[in-house]
């Protein structure tokens, strides 16, 4: 377990010239510990880092300079995280700039939330400052990596942070329409049509596992990165089941499982 945030507030830290690597890093919390928490690990690093108190403040800080990550708490006050997300998804120079959440929100359907309004991933409070570097960096990568392709309409994160069923869950009652990749336990896809699920794919099982029991296999995965994208999917419904079904059965299954 990580110490409590120390008493101090760090406002901002040059970026190191010993360091060419060196991100440009938004930290947004109302609590002065954590934001001292927050950024030690990135200064540390040599990064530069800026540091508020609410959502407002970060807005016009990234409106004036454009940074490469934001990580903000959510409940603040003035605008807080869900606000700052919207307003920062909605500018086209800043778009593309990734957002963590550092929050203490632990329901499936807050953090889809999240997701659906372009939030990047989630890192739970208390946690351990090398943890936030290595989710950072990673956020850091995958989002430049999505830059240099097309990736509008696509829904990604984290299985530690939303559960497989709720993420299906939501795809169902959405009626959404594309392909989910989910990277946990293997690589598989899962191929929706109007929010059902028609047949799932394993990397490397050449079709050797039916649809059906690979998805309730997928349900039970904890961890993992998940990505939906919009796109048309044709083909035979070899599933024959709505999701709502297919999570009761699991549900039925694990169940007598832990008997």
């Amino acid at each position: 377990m990580p110490q409590e945030p120390g008493p101090r507030s760090r406002q901002s830290v040059p970026v190191s010239t010993r360091n060419p690597d060196a991100l440009d890093v938004v930290v947004v919390d109302d609590d002065p510990r954590w934001r001292e928490y927050t950024a030690d690990p990135f200064v540390r690093r040599g990064d530069r880092v800026r540091c508020v108190a609410d959502g407002l403040e970060a807005l016009s800080m990234c409106i004036a300079d454009p940074p490469d990550v934001v990580l903000t708490d959510v409940n603040m006050p003035r605008m807080d995280g869900w606000q700052l997300l919207r307003m920062i998804r909605a500018r086209p120079n800043l778009g593309g700039v990734p957002v963590v959440f550092l929050t203490t929100l632990d329901g499936d359907e807050e953090r889809l939330k999240g997701y659906q309004l372009g939030v990047d991933a989630y890192m739970p409070k208390p946690f351990h400052p090398d943890e936030l570097l290595l989710r950072v960096h990673r956020v850091v990568r995958r989002r430049r990596q999505a830059a240099e392709s097309d990736t509008a309409g696509t829904l990604r994160g984290d299985l530690e942070n939303v559960s497989a069923a709720s993420l299906l869950s939501f795809l169902a009652v959405e009626r959404k329409t594309g392909i989910l990749v989910v990277v946990g336990e293997r690589v598989a896809r899962v191929f929706l049509r109007e929010g059902r699920a028609l047949r799932v794919e394993l990397e490397g099982d050449g079709g050797a596992v039916p649809s059906r029991e690979a998805l309730l296999d997928i349900l039970g995965w904890k961890t993992g990165q998940f990505e939906f994208t919009l796109e048309r999917v044709g083909g035979a419904d070899e599933i024959r089941a709505a999701i709502s079904a297919l999570l009761l059965e699991h549900a039925r299954q694990a169940d007598e499982g832990g008997r």
